[in-house]
């Protein structure tokens, strides 16, 4: 579940986010994203 309309979650594993997907490859249109954060990234 969102925080925000314009806070997205994503993980590749993890369930209860708003995409799953991988880092390398999000499902998001080019320049639809203004910051991304990425913390837990091994």
């Amino acid at each position: 579940m969102a925080l925000t309309e314009n806070y997205r979650t994503s993980d590749f594993v993890m369930l209860g986010v708003d995409m799953r997907a991988d880092l390398t490859n999000l499902p998001l249109e080019d320049g639809s994203v203004d910051i991304l954060f990425a913390s837990y990234i091994l």
